[in-house]
Order: structure tokens, then C-alpha cells, then sequence
């Protein structure tokens, strides 16, 4: 079984603005190579959401190479390769566009969904976020590091292809129901479910995490910030897990919700993945608590740094 992984950053909303790619080449179902390239993007200007998911600012990236500068190295990568992304919609869309932007001509490729491919494997997780798929098979590395998140993708593929005992990456297409999608010329198709999307798996599905919270302890602290107050999530936290988090919050004696309503009290920031905001720069947790607050509901949006110094040492016992 042989494949690429890939994974892109960018450093705006523009699909032109690639500046980090990581490269996994898997040989024989082995990782044999891994390599990544740091790029200025263009346009050369940094969202900053993007900037607080993947750290890259102007400092970072000022004197790196353009992307049309490192293709002569990349292109033997992918030309003639099975490509390997998650959420392959999006990383093939920022190679096409930014390949579209310096007039290069695109690799003969296929490639592969390993998201939607997912979704076809686990059938008891929250949702199929590469975090999420990594922890439930109990995999640590840095979210929205190029490189490591290539390496992920292709650990996650080899476990799922090996998992359905198949021997190469087309009969595992076949086996659930996926379409490769195909880079050629000037040309491309999606990576698709032949029979069209399937209903997601998730035995979570009916019943939302913050319902299943329940406190640990019987005796609340009552001047606690969370004491008796709604609280929301939006985004991955750096310093702990959602679980983790919800657990805090119930054991202050706060009450947790899925959704921003006039009720909420506080809504907390973590890391968006940008990728998912369909072309929004804001969650729609965060664009509706702006409009609570300015309405004047008294919602507080708070970041995870002033969680974690509101919650306090205390309460991660």
C-alpha cells in the first residue's frame, strides 16, 4: 500500500495564502519519508484566527520562498501519486488554486478523503475531526503543524485500511463505497460516496456531551465565576479535552449547552479550525454571542487563557 499524506496551512481565508506544507510518503503501508516546507503566502497577509490555530505571522514567514519557488521540489511528490488528505476538499483546493495563482500546470494525481473515509470506519466518536480520530486510537501530536498532521492522516489511513483487510488503497475505496477523486491537467473531480453521503455514524448523536456531564461532587463553591451560570464551548481547547473542561464547569456548579441562546452566560473561546466556518472568519457559537452582547444580555466571551485563570488551579483536582 502506498500513498502521499499532505496537510496545508494558510494564513487567511484566501485559498491562494498556503504557507506550511507537510509530506508523509508511506511505502508498503510504512511511513519511509516525511518532509515540509514553509512558504510565503500570497496574499501575504494573516487572519487572525488563522494565526491562533497554526502560529504563523508576517516574522515567521517574511523571508520564505514563494510557493512557485519550492514546486520544482514538491511536484515529484505527488506527481503519478495516490494524494492522502483530511478533509481532502480543502487542502486540494488551496494546491489547485494557489498551482491556478502562479499559472502552474497541475500534477496527474488521484487522491483520497481520509475524513469522508472515516466516516465509513468509526462509528463511536463525537465527530471525525483528525484530533478526535487520533486520540481514540490513542495517537499524541501537535494539531495544525503541517507535517504532523500529514503523518496523523497517515497513520489514521493505515489503521483504517488494515482494519478492513484490504490490501491497497483502491479495493479499500471500493470496500466503502468511495470514488477517488482525480487531478489531471487542467481538470479535477471530487473524491465522492458513490451512493452519496452517508447518515453520519455516532452512537453520541442523540445525546449531546453537555448532557451527559453530570458533577463529581456534591458541595459547590459558590463564588465561583461558572456558579449557576450557562456556559458554551466553541472551538478545540489547547490545555485540556472538552470532557474535561465540561466536567470543570459542572463540578463549579455551572450548567453546560450545546448552543448560544439569550440565556447563555459565558461562551469560551478555543481554537477554530478554520477549515469548517464555511468562508465565516467567526464559529457561529461566537457570531451569535456577539450579537447577545450587543443587544446587551450581559453574555461574556472569554478566551482560553482567562478560562483557565477564572476556573483556577483548584478545580482540575
Amino acid at each position: 500500500m502506498n500513498f502521499i499524506a499532505i496537510d496545508f496551512e494558510t494564513a487567511n481565508s484566501k485559498r491562494t495564502s498556503a504557507c506550511s506544507l507537510g509530506i508523509v510518503v508511506v511505502k508498503d503501508s510504512q511511513i519511509v519519508e516525511k518532509k515540509s516546507w514553509l512558504m510565503r503566502p500570497q496574499p501575504f497577509e494573516f487572519n487572525y484566527f488563522n494565526t491562533l490555530i497554526n502560529g504563523f505571522s508576517e516574522k515567521h514567514l517574511c523571508d520564505k520562498p514563494l510557493f512557485c519557488d519550492c514546486w520544482e521540489e514538491i511536484q515529484p511528490y505527488l506527481e503519478g501519486q495516490t494524494i492522502v488528505a483530511h478533509n481532502a476538499a480543502f487542502d486540494i483546493s488551496v494546491l489547485l488554486n494557489t498551482l491556478d495563482y502562479y499559472d502552474i500546470p497541475y500534477p496527474n494525481s488521484r487522491y483520497l478523503c481520509s475524513y469522508k473515509a472515516s466516516r465509513m470506519i468509526f462509528s463511536d466518536l463525537i465527530n471525525y475531526g483528525l484530533d478526535t480520530i487520533a486520540n481514540s486510537l490513542g495517537i499524541s501530536f501537535c494539531h495544525h503543524d503541517a507535517l504532523e498532521d500529514a503523518e496523523v492522516t497517515a497513520k489514521i489511513l493505515i489503521h483504517m485500511i488494515d482494519s478492513t483487510r484490504c490490501t491497497c488503497i483502491d479495493d479499500f475505496a471500493k470496500h466503502i463505497d468511495i470514488e477517488l477523486g482525480t487531478i489531471r491537467d487542467s481538470y479535477y473531480s471530487g473524491c465522492q460516496h458513490i451512493n452519496g453521503e452517508p447518515v453520519r455514524l455516532t452512537k453520541s448523536r442523540s445525546i449531546p456531551l453537555s448532557k451527559k456531564i453530570t458533577a463529581t461532587v456534591e458541595e459547590f463553591n459558590t463564588h465561583s465565576y461558572f456558579y449557576r451560570k450557562t456556559v458554551v464551548f466553541t472551538g478545540a481547547l489547547d490545555g485540556m479535552s472538552r470532557t474535561q473542561a465540561y466536567q470543570i464547569i459542572a463540578n463549579l456548579g455551572g450548567q453546560l449547552a450545546e448552543g448560544v441562546t439569550r440565556k447563555t452566560d459565558f461562551l469560551i473561546l478555543g481554537q477554530q479550525d478554520y477549515r469548517l466556518l464555511n468562508g465565516h472568519t467567526l464559529s457561529s457559537k461566537t457570531r451569535k454571542a456577539l450579537e447577545y452582547a450587543n443587544a446587551g444580555t450581559g453574555i461574556q466571551i472569554v478566551s482560553e487563557a482567562d478560562f483557565c485563570k477564572m476556573i483556577g488551579d483548584e478545580s482540575y483536582g
